[in-house]
């Protein structure tokens, strides 16, 4: 948080989450929030919280796995080099509760205080706990790949196609998120079945988690210096004389 660069990295994707929950607020279905408060409308007003929350969430992992991957001093990785070399278990635990930390917890909390205040405390209760569980979910997504601990390795430009990521989850997740919140609202009306999805959120998650160590099974120690691709890098430059 004292790095200038990471601090617009969060902002920046933090900003877009932002953006996203003010448009799906301010529709129809998010404006009788204003209209009609009351104990017994919050299930009518329900699915923009509820997509306004898995975005956020969404973007707060990304937000922190981007930030994550960016140097803040590489001067500094001779005290990560010279320290040991420790077990692969732990460097990946203290990833996870790193970002765990710094997304999944703020979400989690911005949406407790809303939520507690709009909706019953139970049903406030079940979507924190499937909220939490979505992100540790997102969180063990985020760990799959080279063995890294934050703001310590060098970083290549032009590897990522964060730009296009964003774009095809806008356009290809956006509608799942949505047919997901009305889902979860028909669950949320019934009282015995507050326990099926976050069951099933903790199940996928378990896979997910088993899933990510299986596949990261082969990194056994930090990696400080980002590899460039074997391929030959060019401009992509050519001449339409040639042509």
């Amino acid at each position: 948080f004292r790095s200038a660069q990471h601090r617009m990295i969060l902002a920046f994707y933090w900003g877009i989450a932002f953006a996203i929950a003010v448009v799906f607020i301010k529709s129809p279905g998010g404006q009788q929030l204003a209209e009609v408060p009351g104990a017994e409308t919050w299930i009518e007003t329900s699915v923009p919280l509820i997509v306004s929350s898995i975005v956020m969430m969404a973007f707060g992992v990304l937000a922190g796995r981007l930030a994550f991957a960016m140097p803040r001093d590489l001067q500094s990785n001779w005290i990560f080099r010279v320290a040991g070399r420790g077990d692969a278990a732990q460097f990946v635990s203290a990833r996870r509760w790193a970002l765990t930390i710094v997304s999944v917890v703020p979400v989690c909390a911005i949406w407790a205080a809303a939520l507690l205040w709009l909706w019953p405390w139970q049903a406030a209760l079940v979507h924190l706990v499937a909220l939490g569980v979505l992100g540790m979910i997102l969180v063990e997504v985020a760990l799959a790949g080279a063995l890294k601990i934050p703001c310590t390795c060098s970083y290549l430009p032009g590897k990522s196609h964060v730009n296009l990521v964003v774009c095809a989850a806008a356009l290809v997740l956006l509608p799942l998120v949505m047919k997901a919140a009305t889902f979860e609202r028909e669950v949320l009306q019934d009282p015995f079945s507050y326990a099926t999805m976050p069951g099933a959120l903790c199940l996928i998650w378990l896979g997910v988690r088993r899933s990510v160590a299986w596949v990261n099974a082969s990194s056994t120690q930090p990696t400080f210096d980002d590899e460039p691709v074997g391929a030959a890098v060019t401009l992509e430059l050519w001449d339409s004389r040639s042509s």
